[in-house]
């Protein structure tokens, strides 16, 4: 039978085709963007590659087609494929839960209008949403699913989204993880902006700190499940990877038949290329097709995985995508661990994946760590050439005044554009600065806004993204050392994040910047909080008073710092008069204007010639213990998840991540003291090495990063947790090492909390005796290992150590 597509010729050319179910057929759409909610619609997109065109075709249901008109849409678009030669990806979407990939179709957004081919009627509906709430769970590969619109779906160690329309809601409760937080601010943003195109308001609110109208688009205030009743979030990732399923779709014996194949972990051998399978994967469902596949296997598989979710209560609105054998996504890729690793696109990439098949642990090579390696930066030129400068306000570009070029509020984001001779041809660098304190919308508008400024000099400048702290060279050569972070900024798109302006130079506050360096280019100023714990003896800092600037020279600052310090004393103190003062020979206001005179990071080392620190992150996040060197690090370097060691030379430092686990812990702290016996540098071999706890870390620590910002550490729930059962002040690593030679507890003890230190939550049969083991399992440790994983689990959730 001929294609109803033949005389259509779809898929010549790249951009977007849309055609309408109209009475069982398929009519070409003149008003790409509009959907009626009585109607289903295909959508091709065609995209140029490489080598040829690529194809996702799209049928999408609206929320009162009927199902013969559902029936044929995912018919067509088989038909559809079919045309193309079966190139084409799959995608199942449903009013009001489109994907993000299909939303960002749609320029200007998609507009939904009542009605249908058989209605006589039609309303523009703009503004009129039904409400959801959208649940939040995971540490390392946090997860967005829908649950009911009721307080009895929140509990306090969750975050949950509630989308009212035009009132977008994200609670965190009171134990939520940051990966969690993180995630929801990404779903809050991308509805504001990509589905009501900016119009929605948001507000992020803690838990205990609800307005009315919370509760009443929840359908009334009651109690909250605490964060144990929520459920742990590594067993919820567990047990979401354990839940897939893959189904066989054959005719071979004349009868199509769906049988399941197998459970997670799937191989990637499981896949007969004569058949079809259907992989359920709970929040998402993918059809593949294998090329040796029947006609009646490859449309009957997409029209059975559908009416799977209506058999399993599935919500209506889960994803179905369908693959075919040498086209898959790696969406679908990602479910088969032993499938070749593939580098999923920026615009599709989940959170980074931190549960690893375990590998053979290689030996540290600590020679290597010592061996400096250089950090190479490409500088273009030497920053002489034109800038412009803009700042992110209210979702635009607001020119900033050139006088004040080089000063940068943390609360912001800024543009800089920078032209440049290159062999005579006018070139462009479009940097994209975005200030610690950014909220997410202005971070997300400067990235938005430095594309459309590039688009519109036609696309030839290169576009470079700058976080605070982390500023390249180059960018930093742009300003002359005259590069200074204020604290504050304009106020945020988001109402509750940045209310109101605080990017007011006052001459009445008290302020302390802080002026690092290592040479004339990479010095500049950061402020810090005005007390005499924020200062240094090896760096220089500026303290402005009413009427009065000191500029207070640390003994062990160099001399960049010190011409830098000087300089940028200049640009902030505005009508003071400025005195420069050396340490130690401070009047007593300097020290009644920081709170009083209290112990500071002074030591000996500090005020002589310090060394360069540097900084190693320690992860296990690959299956292998790995280090690697941080070059130009900052602050916001230390992630929570892992382990880093600091060397300032004259202390070893192993900073604990409050989501690190007890594998890295200890392989860190092995290393460190190979690092120190190994040191080719003339330390002695009982140079201190000193374990600490995110969140409490000592001043000599905190001295080595430009502008600390000790609120930034201290908010975080589980670095609270693991600080109260570690301790919180600096611990000697060669002692608490001797804590890890114990390999063998009794079931008692693994099954109370805290752990005994040392223990890997996720591994606790590994420590029983082999004697316990066969009484707790009913078997010996080498039978349970034959078992799949699920079982294990199951086994292991009997007897509570799961």
């Amino acid at each position: 039978m001929t294609s109803e597509f033949v005389k259509f010729k779809p898929g010549q050319k790249p951009g977007i085709e849309v055609w309408r179910i109209e009475k069982l057929k398929v009519v070409p759409w003149p008003r790409p963007g509009v959907f009626l909610t009585g109607d289903s619609f295909i959508c091709l997109h065609t995209k140029k590659l490489t080598f040829g065109l690529g194809y996702d075709a799209y049928f999408w249901l609206g929320t009162e087609t009927t199902q013969d008109e559902s029936g044929v849409a995912a018919y067509k678009t088989v038909e559809l494929d079919d045309y193309l030669g079966g190139k084409a990806v799959h995608h199942r979407e449903v009013q009001h839960h489109e994907s993000e990939m299909f939303l960002a179709l749609w320029k200007g957004g998609i507009e939904y209008e009542e009605g249908g081919i058989d209605s006589g009627f039609r309303h523009v509906e703009r503004d009129v949403y039904k409400t959801r709430l959208l649940h939040l769970k995971g540490r390392r590969n946090v997860r967005c699913t829908q649950v009911p619109v009721t307080h009895q779906s929140l509990n306090a160690g969750d975050v949950f989204v509630l989308d009212c329309g035009l009132e977008i809601f994200q609670w965190n409760g009171k134990e939520a993880n940051r990966m969690e937080k993180m995630k929801g601010l990404e779903v809050v943003s991308r509805i504001k902006d990509d589905e009501r195109g900016g119009r929605a308001k948001a507000q992020i609110i803690e838990q205990g700190k609800e307005p009315d109208e919370f509760w009443k688009a929840l359908g009334g205030k009651g109690r909250i499940k605490t964060a144990e009743e929520g459920g742990d979030d590594l067993a919820f990732e567990k047990m979401a990877l354990s839940q897939i399923v893959l189904y066989r779709v054959c005719d071979e014996s004349g009868e199509l038949k769906i049988t399941e194949e197998a459970r997670a972990p799937l191989k990637r051998a499981m896949l007969d290329t004569m058949d079809c399978f259907i992989l359920d994967c709970t929040s998402e469902i993918f059809v593949w097709i294998g090329k040796g596949s029947t006609d009646q296997e490859k449309r009957e598989s997409m029209k059975n995985a559908v009416a799977f979710l209506t058999k399993n209560n599935r919500p209506n609105w889960t994803p179905v995508t369908r693959v075919i054998e040498g086209g898959e996504t790696p969406l679908f890729i990602e479910k088969f661990p032993d499938w070749r690793k593939v580098k999923m696109p920026k615009d599709i990439q989940g959170p980074e994946r931190r549960i690893a098949v375990k590998q053979e642990q290689p030996k540290i090579d600590v020679s290597k760590m010592h061996e400096k390696q250089e950090y190479k930066e490409r500088m273009v030129d030497d920053g002489s050439g034109k800038l412009k400068i803009w700042r992110v306000e209210d979702f635009k570009r607001a020119d900033v005044d050139p006088k004040t070029y080089g000063q940068f509020w943390g609360g912001d984001s800024y543009i800089i554009l920078y032209t440049y001779l290159d062999h005579g041809r006018e070139s462009h660098i479009i940097y994209f600065w975005q200030g610690r304190d950014s909220t997410q919308d202005e971070k997300g508008a400067s990235a938005l806004l430095t594309k459309e400024l590039d688009d519109s000099m036609g696309g030839c400048a290169v576009q470079v993204r700058v976080v605070q702290g982390k500023e390249p060279n180059h960018f930093l050569s742009l300003f002359k050392g005259e590069m200074v972070v204020r604290t504050g900024g304009k106020a945020s798109g988001f109402k509750t994040l940045k209310e109101t302006d605080t990017d007011k130079i006052d001459e009445s506050k008290i302020e302390l910047f802080h002026v690092r360096g290592t040479n004339a280019i990479n010095t500049r100023g950061t402020e810090v909080e005005a007390k005499a714990t924020s200062l240094n003896s090896g760096d220089v800092f500026i303290l402005n008073i009413p009427h009065k600037q000191y500029v207070w020279y640390g003994k062990g600052s160099n001399q960049d710092e010190k011409k830098t310090g000087k300089h940028i004393g200049d640009i902030v103190k505005g009508s003071r008069q400025q005195q420069i003062v050396n340490e130690g020979s401070e009047p007593q206001e300097f020290w009644d204007k920081l709170g009083g005179k209290t112990k500071y990071a002074d030591e000996d080392y500090l005020q002589d010639d310090p060394a360069d620190p540097r900084l190693f992150h320690m992860s296990d996040a690959t299956g292998v213990f790995r280090v690697e060197e941080v070059f130009n690090f900052s602050q916001d370097d230390l992630t929570n998840d892992d382990v880093y060691l600091l060397d300032t030379y004259n202390e070893i430092f192993i900073w604990i991540g409050g989501e690190s686990n007890p594998n890295e812990h200890q392989k860190a702290m092995e290393t460190a003291v190979d690092y120190i016996k190994n040191a080719p540098d003339g330390r002695s071999p009982d140079t201190p090495i000193l374990r600490i706890v995110a969140g409490h870390e000592p001043q000599l620590f905190t001295a080595h990063f430009l502008g600390w910002d000790r609120k930034k550490m201290g908010t975080d729930p589980y670095s609270r947790k693991l600080a109260a059962m570690m301790g919180t002040g600096p611990q000697d690593v060669r002692q608490e090492l001797k804590k890890y030679d114990i390999k063998v507890f009794p079931l008692a003890a693994l099954k109370k909390k805290p752990l005994p230190v040392g223990v890997d939550p996720t591994r606790l049969e590994t420590y029983l005796s082999d004697e316990e083991f066969k009484k707790v399992f009913a078997m010996d440790k080498s039978a349970f290992e034959a078992l799949p994983k699920w079982k294990q689990n199951n086994a292991k959730k009997k007897v509570g150590l799961f």
